[in-house]
């Protein structure tokens, strides 16, 4: 199957960036995109992120690819509306970083195209098309659930690491990969704001250090919201995890024991560099 034209419903960050990397890969390839704001579809169609315009699901038609990259909670509608709306057999799929009740809901609809439910590991703190980047997936896993070979052969050629996963593992793995650093970065700033009252000083001496380990906390807070919420179980295990090992580090610096909080560290350490070590 060749790939002439996308769809994209919701052009923010990821969107955005489907669209020109799209594009970057193949500059015939055609782009028709949808937002809930007017000025963004303007501001996309001048920028050349897009080529036309969807006012409706329908206007999607001929599209061999649509990419649903609206807010979590309208992702199911979406793809329900596009389902109804499309005649020409279409790919569907979103970009969504929850899966486990998503994909219980797809596999209770009927559905005359085929659904796969997808989630780039890209993004940044910051949200909207301005900040879209053609280079944000190169290079970067994108996860499919329930893969096609078409999905995998266009993402694979956009310079993605395509993953396939269960919806059960995707949203295990992701939680301890993604949602709770991201609570991690938040609890990290807001030790910050609690308890500085010279903010002008500190951030005169808030340097790469805290600026790195608090950057996602700058991401959106709808989408925090969302997935906190929405991947409870592995949120709620892992805020345990993080009290137990804070009780841990606690008491041995409670009663100076170095030795035992440098094996902590240390271990912790071996972990992170272990990850990121060349295979």
């Amino acid at each position: 199957m060749t790939v002439r034209t996308i769809g994209i419903v919701g052009l923010g960050l990821i969107g955005g960036s489907i669209a020109l990397r799209a594009k970057a890969a193949d500059p015939g390839i055609h782009v028709i995109g949808m937002s809930r704001s007017s000025a963004t579809v303007a501001e996309a169609i001048s920028l050349g992120v897009i080529d036309r315009a969807a006012a409706t699901f329908s206007d999607f038609e001929g599209a061999d690819i649509v990419f649903v990259c609206t807010p979590i909670p309208a992702v199911l509608e979406t793809l329900i509306g596009l389902d109804d709306a499309l005649v020409t057999p279409t790919i569907l799929t979103d970009v969504a970083s929850l899966k486990g009740a998503l994909a219980e809901a797809v596999a209770q609809q009927t559905w005359r195209h085929s659904v796969v439910l997808g989630h780039p590991m890209a993004g940044k703190e910051t949200s909207g098309l301005a900040s879209a980047d053609a280079e944000l997936l190169v290079g970067k896993t994108y996860i499919l659930i329930d893969d096609t070979t078409v999905l995998t052969t266009v993402l694979t050629g956009w310079g993605c690491h395509v993953v396939g996963l269960t919806a059960t593992d995707h949203d295990r793995l992701v939680g301890y990969a993604s949602h709770l650093p991201y609570l991690a970065s938040v609890l990290a700033t807001a030790m910050a704001k609690n308890s500085v009252s010279d903010i002008p000083l500190f951030s005169k001496i808030a340097a790469s250090g805290f600026k790195d380990t608090t950057r996602v906390s700058a991401s959106d807070p709808e989408w925090g919201a969302d997935v906190l919420m929405g991947n409870r179980e592995t949120v709620l295990a892992g805020i345990e995890s993080a009290k137990m090992l804070l009780a841990e580090i606690e008491d041995t610096i409670r009663t100076g024991d170095q030795p035992r909080l440098r094996a902590i560290l240390s271990a912790i350490k071996a972990f992170r560099t272990g990850l990121y070590s060349p295979k």
